[in-house]
């Protein structure tokens, strides 16, 4: 191709993963991998490329891009599974039946089809940006490789909204899951809730400090501490059992909300610090 067409396809995936990113943020519909026809393939590698040569800056830069892409329509996969869910959830129709114990059950089939899907997606990277597996027992310590940091964060993310649902229904849906026949379905809540707690911690934990720092993704970032730091703070104070060291890593996020509420004065950063200080004065009272 021309380099004209190899910039084409670039820029086109640079702004449909932008698209996605700011949907999913101010909560408009998701177009999600699985239904999306792509008029473009993925990026074709750079003229030099070759395989053998990991250690290229350029042929590793592409190989973050394309894997940045597929676990973007991979996280949009799970957000529509994930929103679907919770809309049933939210149904006063469906709360007043109970819920459907087929429909849990199929959510958790799903659980596992993604949990395998992502697990294999990360052992298939090459080199250049492979990163170590962060199930348990996790080892969150700052990555040297940029890239592979960054691809780490939105591994650990894609876990952490694939067990939010379970979260949510151990939090605000009690007397549904009670009233559950099932009691391997009641194990598997148990089961999911305690990994999104986990992985909630371990989101907060990989910032390597990059929430200090201005950039494009800041915005982004601090919605996603706000959401962790509120599921940890409701978790602890409903007495469920906690990851050793949680506190810790709860308010060295906060104070960065804080920060960049100083700097952003009046916007939605410094409404996200508002949200949080009620919040620890919810559950200040409660405990």
């Amino acid at each position: 191709m021309t380099y004209e067409q190899y910039l084409k396809q670039r820029l086109y995936w640079t702004c449909l993963k932008a698209e996605c990113e700011l949907r999913a943020a101010l909560s408009l519909p998701v177009p999600t991998g699985s239904q999306m026809e792509y008029p473009l393939h993925f990026p074709a590698p750079p003229t030099s490329f070759e395989p053998q040569h990991y250690t290229d800056v350029e042929n590793q830069s592409w190989y973050y891009y394309t894997a940045e892409i597929f676990l973007r329509r991979l996280h949009n996969r799970i957000v529509h599974e994930v929103s679907s869910f919770e809309c049933d959830l939210d149904s006063p129709v469906t709360v007043s039946k109970a819920l459907n114990q087929q429909r849990l059950a199929s959510l958790v089939t799903i659980t596992r089809e993604f949990e395998a899907y992502v697990s294999r997606w990360q052992s298939s990277l090459p080199p250049s940006v492979h990163f170590p597996n962060p199930f348990p027992p996790v080892d969150i310590t700052p990555l040297e490789d940029e890239f592979q940091q960054h691809l780490r964060k939105r591994f650990i993310e894609c876990h952490e909204l694939l067990y939010r649902p379970y979260i949510n229904l151990a939090l605000n849906h009690l007397p549904w899951l009670d009233s559950l026949s099932d009691s391997h379905l009641q194990w598997e809540v148990s089961h999911f809730s305690s990994l999104a707690l986990s992985y909630a911690v371990y989101n907060l934990s990989t910032d390597r400090g990059a929430m200090w720092y201005r950039s494009p993704a800041v915005w982004f970032d601090c919605r996603a501490r706000l959401c962790d730091t509120l599921i940890l703070r409701a978790a602890a104070g409903n007495g469920f059992q906690m990851q050793m060291g949680w506190e810790e890593v709860v308010e060295r996020a906060e104070r960065a909300l804080e920060f960049w509420a100083g700097v952003a004065g009046k916007s939605g950063l410094g409404s996200a610090w508002e949200v949080c200080r009620w919040s620890r004065g919810i559950w200040a009272i409660g405990s």
